[in-house]
């Protein structure tokens, strides 16, 4: 391997392990607070009160998903889904039950605003994960439709757990 060859290659590593990882997780993290700030701009048109609970868990939320973007991988993620996939887990973790708590004190409209930005939370952490790694990254495409089939599943299951205790509390 002559001089300009491991050059290459090095430059090629500090891309792919440096710059590339650094790159996705400042992008991603601008997303996030331009989710956050649109939720701070409902808030503050009169949509909902900054003091109301379910306006302060899902901001809560985007600031842990903010804080913490680095430390997301892709066995967290593929482990997350595992455990979704379990009714029993699913149904009586106290975060589901807790949205429907909250869901109750909103309108309809105030719900499905706070959701989805909730679930687009969930999604850019989720496509993060994916872009992180160059080599995954590449093959996005394919990686992005499993997981917007993996996060209908999921928000389905919240609307249901949602409705539930809608119509029942």
């Amino acid at each position: 391997m002559n001089a300009s060859s491991a050059v290459l290659v090095c430059l090629i590593v500090i891309f792919v392990f440096v710059l590339w990882p650094q790159q996705v997780l400042d992008e991603t993290r601008q997303r996030l607070f331009a989710l956050r700030d649109d939720l701070f701009d409902y808030a503050q048109k009169g949509n909902i009160e900054f003091s109301n609970p379910a306006y302060c868990m899902v901001r809560s939320h985007l600031n842990r998903l903010i804080r913490n973007a680095h430390i997301f991988s892709i066995w967290q993620l593929v482990m997350s889904a595992k455990l979704i996939k379990r009714e029993s887990v699913s149904l009586n973790d106290p975060f589901f039950h807790e949205l429907a708590e909250i869901g109750v004190q909103l309108s309809p409209e105030q719900t499905a605003h706070l959701r989805k930005t909730f679930m687009r939370g969930l999604t850019l952490i989720s496509i993060h994960v994916f872009h992180r790694s160059f080599p995954i990254s590449l093959t996005s495409g394919i990686a992005r439709h499993f997981f917007r089939i993996g996060l209908a599943k999921v928000d389905a299951k919240v609307s249901r757990v949602v409705s539930v205790e809608i119509k029942y509390a």
